[in-house]
């Protein structure tokens, strides 16, 4: 899609008049503080962003997306989120779909080299992020450009021009860089570019702000540094806090096998969210169910369970329905809470040892390799009698009853033992 900006002006023109006819000065004063608190962990600078955000005029507000896998996430759904509030208050949203630095590999909080995706691994997983993208933000008012269009077609007589307003020693400052080296570890110099080119592609769009992660700093900084040499107002920058993945410990990703997928069935997705451990309940209502902080607040005064399920329902209800959220939560307290498990979806697998570990019984139920069992272990998806089982060296003792395994939230086992 080729990058209009007169037709990009006059749509976002028209969009903000919308927006501002039906807001008055107080309402704004809120949003505006909705917009700068709400899930953000920085703004920069925030005076500049609420001057701006205040002007009387349409804003270009820009997201990139790296096409790295086919799935969205919850995470990256923290910055969309933030992207839809901007729509809202009539400022023309663009995103960018990252196909040309997917192939580069984007090194914020990388501890190694990424690994180079292929043309057609990028092409693959672009084909169903707008579909992603629309659950959150209106899709028909954004614009959605790939960076391809202009730096594909970049000389490297143009790439050495943007190289000479950037100092290396910035790049190298940047923490995850500096512990690579301190570690003897390789950075590649395509690596160093990255960060380069997300800043090209702000100028080229004329950004006024830039979302995103709040590892992604040194990458908006580049951005806002690059655009001030080349002559343009540098962006304001809101970034998002992080939400954990559902180990508890690290930020949510692929990379992890963490995540909860934008694109998971209503029920998947409940059920992931009840797995998660107690300590990530005010996190996941914050960041993912998108919570203020009142509701966040009474959650403490509930029953870990039942202000888990409502912040699953919460969720569940954003990317599909009211109804269909509380469907979900009766369907799963009808199986879990209730002890409803129907015998006969019960299968059952026998072994010949009347004591076994648990990744035993998970890859042996599942005809799974081991691997696969421990991530399903790390990630709490495995009970035995119900209880939430975290060690898979774990004896499970078979020898004088049968033992129910559960895996996920559908899937039962019956552990026998027979000589």
């Amino acid at each position: 899609m080729s990058f209009n900006y007169t037709r990009f002006n006059a749509i976002r023109a028209v969009a903000f008049l919308e927006s501002v006819s039906h807001t008055n000065a107080i309402t704004m004063e809120e949003k505006l503080e909705t917009v700068l608190t709400q899930g953000v962990a920085e703004v920069v600078v925030k005076d500049e962003v609420k001057s701006l955000l205040m002007a009387d005029k349409p804003l270009i507000v820009k997201l990139g997306v790296d096409p790295t896998s086919p799935d969205m996430h919850l995470g990256h759904a923290l910055p969309l989120r933030k992207l839809r509030q901007l729509q809202d208050l009539g400022h023309q949203a663009v995103l960018v779909i990252g196909d040309f630095t997917a192939g580069i590999g984007d090194p914020a909080g990388s501890n190694k080299t990424r690994p180079v995706l292929s043309e057609d691994e990028i092409k693959s997983n672009m084909a169903g992020y707008l579909d992603q993208a629309a659950k959150i933000i209106d899709i028909d008012k954004a614009t959605v450009v790939n960076n391809s269009e202009w730096l594909s077609s970049m000389t490297i007589k143009e790439l050495v021009g943007y190289t000479m307003q950037i100092s290396v020693n910035s790049l190298i400052e940047r923490e995850d860089f500096a512990n690579r080296l301190a570690q003897s570890n390789p950075v590649s110099l395509h690596e160093l570019l990255y960060p380069l080119f997300q800043g090209i592609d702000s100028v080229h769009l004329k950004a006024d702000i830039e979302l995103g992660g709040w590892d992604q700093r040194l990458n908006f900084l580049t951005a806002r540094e690059l655009q001030k040499k080349l002559g343009q107002a540098p962006q304001g920058v809101i970034m998002m806090k992080p939400l954990l993945g559902l180990d508890g410990t690290r930020k949510m990703s692929k990379s992890y096998d963490n995540y909860i997928a934008i694109n998971e069935t209503a029920d998947q997705m409940f059920g992931k969210v009840m797995s998660i451990p107690d300590e990530l309940i005010a996190n996941f209502g914050e960041l993912a169910a998108w919570m203020d902080q009142e509701q966040i607040r009474l959650l403490n005064h509930r029953h870990p369970r039942e202000a888990k399920a409502d912040v699953a329902e919460a969720i569940v209800a954003r990317y599909y329905s009211k109804e269909q959220a509380i469907q979900c939560r009766k369907r799963f307290d009808g199986t879990f809470k209730d002890k409803k498990i129907d015998q006969a979806e019960r299968t059952t697998i026998t072994f010949s040892d009347p004591e076994i570990t648990l990744i035993q019984a998970v890859t042996q139920s599942l005809k799974e390799s081991s691997s696969h069992a421990q991530r399903l272990i790390s990630q709490n998806g495995v009970r035995i009698a119900g209880v939430i089982k975290s060690d898979p060296r774990e004896k499970i003792v078979l020898a004088e009853k049968n033992v129910t395994l559960q895996i996920g939230k559908h899937r039962f086992f019956e552990l026998r033992y027979e000589k």
